[in-house]
């Protein structure tokens, strides 16, 4: 494309050659791509030649076009490579926010699970003291049931607060 430029506009697009190629290495596959921005540099010349351009002009010509070329193509992998970054660090994010909620739940599972099954052995056990025990009279509570909610609640609490504030 920029040699059809050349031909048909002449001298004002010989500053797109570069941008232009650059186009042909983002595109393309690299092994096609850098084959055809070598072609495009080495055509050049023979087209500075063409335009009657002195050697000096030629060369500067060339040597624009191969750092515009390059400049536009680092650019444009500068913005593939941010963007793959971002998703990564996304991913890594939703992954760890993933974790850690498993280990709070089970966490909080394991508290759980421990509290119930100590309320459930003292239901078992104080019934099986009988009434002769000091502090068991009829009427008045199980030692604990009342403390049954803030044994649940303490560690649950604890657990999540240590795990949302590092």
């Amino acid at each position: 494309m920029s040699v059809l430029l050349l031909l048909t506009g002449g001298w004002l697009w010989h500053g797109m050659t570069g941008p232009l190629t650059a186009t042909a290495l983002v595109v393309l596959r690299p092994r096609i791509g850098w084959a055809v921005a070598a072609v495009v540099t080495a055509a050049l010349l023979p087209f500075a030649l063409l335009l009657s351009l002195p050697l000096d002009k030629a060369l500067h010509w060339a040597a624009c076009h191969t750092a515009a070329m390059v400049g536009t193509y680092v650019l444009a992998r500068l913005v593939d490579i941010v963007h793959e970054r971002l998703r990564d660090r996304r991913s890594s994010e939703r992954s760890a926010l993933a974790e850690e909620r498993g280990r709070i739940a089970a966490d909080v599972h394991d508290i759980l699970g421990r509290t119930l099954t100590a309320i459930a052995l003292k239901g078992e056990i104080i019934p099986r003291m009988g009434s002769d025990q000091p502090g068991l009279q009829d009427g008045e509570p199980i030692p604990g049931d009342a403390d049954a909610q803030c044994a649940l609640r303490g560690p649950v609490r604890h657990r999540v607060l240590v795990d949302h504030h590092p």
